[in-house]
């Protein structure tokens, strides 16, 4: 689950989500993103239009249907008041009427069958108009300054003699700490933003250093470990016989871009990638907490009763999974996380076998940038109908829905498509 802003792709597939009827629970699932924040995102960016349907015009009066008066105004002309959108104006017995399902989730007309028969005002969800709205929301909120002219004025007048004489602000701050409106780093800002008579050029120390250049660190929970390793895994398959095991992994081209998620279903050979906007525990970590939070705790342990992975860094909070917060309460343990040996890929061969399937679509030279939530879906949904030998001519689909109820693979983002419509080429993604 993402904590960043929604995208402009992620606000069309959402709109696409409101026209097929999928409840915020399922449009959430699909674009890894809370259903609360779906709801407030069509709440706050929705407009409203005064538009009727295909063969009547706008009338949100009660009385609109039964309604024969005529004459309502002063322009001559022979037709029923209430075919013109005006008539509430000059009707004496206009009552307002409005929709009682906007009242409750989705909140708005799209997707709605009645749409094209109904002549009350619309509430519709635009992704384009959406995305303008929260630009200009955005540029609105974080315009301008905290400071009052007359205080920038007053700093100005206390800093410009100092950086004359070839002070550096650090030391005016210090020698005049007690008279400062901000912190020296707010000084700073300031001076970036040329909010004072003088330049970052009159600082003699700024102009001579580069930009300095930010490292990231993945730091690993080495205790992470503890317990759950490939022998640990091995002794629990072997006092548990009968559990499936799901294997995880990442898929990433180059660093710094997007990466894909990787599950494989050992039990079905369903296989099924989630994208997330960089490599870290807390990408991963959310999407278990949102997908138990989706189909509740006994499913979820029936999904994952075992996962198995590498030692990344993506990984080092396997108690947040084991642990899902359910509705705001952590939850006991569920299911089981293991790590297989450093340098031993070979231990989940069944993960990195089935990427060789996915690289016909995404070669490494592809730049993950170019993925979406919608095109993830897509390859989901052909991989999967894919008819494989070692099921005997089924598809990794059918196999899961013959394990698993069917609604967990629409709860997954995944559908079924006719075998000979599947594509394993890059032209899927076009």
């Amino acid at each position: 689950m993402r904590y960043n802003h929604l995208t402009l792709e992620e606000r069309i597939q959402l709109q696409h989500c409101l026209e097929q009827k999928l409840s915020f629970r399922a449009s959430g699932l699909l674009l890894g993103r809370d259903p609360t924040t779906l709801s407030r995102e069509v709440k706050r960016y929705s407009v409203r239009k005064r538009i009727g349907s295909w063969n009547a015009s706008f009338n949100n009066c009660s009385f609109h249907r039964d309604c024969d008066r005529k004459h309502l105004c002063d322009f001559p002309c022979s037709k029923r008041c209430k075919n013109c959108e005006q008539c509430y104006l000059h009707c004496p017995d206009y009552v307002k009427k409005e929709c009682a399902r906007l009242l409750k989730p989705p909140y708005v007309c799209t997707g709605c069958p009645q749409r094209t028969r109904c002549t009350l005002e619309k509430v519709l969800y635009e992704a384009k108009n959406a995305q303008r709205l929260y630009e200009t929301i955005l540029s609105e909120s974080r315009s301008g300054t905290s400071f009052a002219a007359e205080e920038i004025e007053q700093m100005d007048a206390l800093l410009a003699p100092g950086i004359k004489q070839g002070h550096s602000p650090y030391l005016l701050y210090t020698n005049h700490k007690e008279e400062m409106l901000f912190s020296e780093r707010t000084l700073y800002r300031l001076i970036d933003q040329n909010r004072f008579s003088f330049r970052n050029l009159d600082l003699p120390a700024k102009v001579r250093y580069r930009p300095r250049k930010k490292t990231v660190s993945h730091k690993v929970d080495r205790g992470c470990r503890k317990g759950r390793t490939y022998k640990d895994y091995l002794a629990y398959c072997a006092e548990n016989p009968d559990v499936s095991v799901v294997e995880m992994d990442t898929v990433l081209n180059r660093p710094g871009e997007p990466v894909l998620l990787s599950l494989w279903f050992s039990e079905s050979c369903l296989h099924v990638y989630h994208l997330r906007e960089r490599n870290d525990a807390k990408s991963v970590t959310d999407f278990f907490v949102t997908l138990a939070n989706q189909i509740g705790k006994e499913r979820y342990k029936a999904l994952f009763p075992v996962l198995l992975t590498d030692n990344g860094s993506e990984f080092s909070n396997p108690e947040a999974i084991e642990c899902p917060v359910i509705d705001g309460v952590k939850s006991e343990p569920l299911i089981r996380v293991f790590y297989c040996d450093p340098g031993m890929p070979s231990q989940k061969a069944g993960v990195e076998g089935n990427h060789a399937l996915l690289r016909r679509i995404v070669p490494k030279r592809l730049s993950m940038r170019s993925l979406t939530v919608s095109k993830v879906v897509k390859i989901n949904a052909h991989l999967n109908s894919l008819l494989r030998k070692k099921l005997k001519d089924r598809s990794a689909y059918e196999s899961f829905s013959f394990f698993h109820d069917e609604s967990l693979l629409q709860l997954l983002g995944i559908s079924k498509i006719p075998a000979s419509e599947v594509i394993l080429t890059p032209e899927l993604l076009k």
